[in-house]
């Protein structure tokens, strides 16, 4: 009797495992579609590039690496993009 129960747990994970990878594998075949990829574009029209050893303020745009970037915190000679100090907007169309 002991035998005949092992076997039949046996079977019965076996069928199992074959049903969930058979799943896994179906899973797998069916691939969600690709989200679109956007690219934000800013106006930079009228803002001045940075400088270097300028004193900005929060609230001043200013444009790097034809990328618009915007203080955060009162700053001198941060470079945008680096640190706390500056919030990246976006690319320049």
């Amino acid at each position: 009797m002991k035998f005949k129960v092992t076997c039949l747990l046996l079977l019965c994970s076996t069928l199992f495992l074959s049903s969930v990878n058979a799943t896994d594998k179906k899973a797998a075949d069916k691939k969600a579609p690709a989200a679109p990829k956007f690219k934000i574009f800013v106006s930079c029209a009228g803002v001045q590039p940075f400088f270097y050893g300028f004193t900005y303020y929060p609230g001043q745009r200013v444009v790097y690496a034809n990328t618009l970037y915007q203080a955060s915190q009162t700053n001198s000679s941060q470079w945008p993009g680096f640190g706390p100090y500056w919030i990246w907007l976006g690319p320049c169309n």
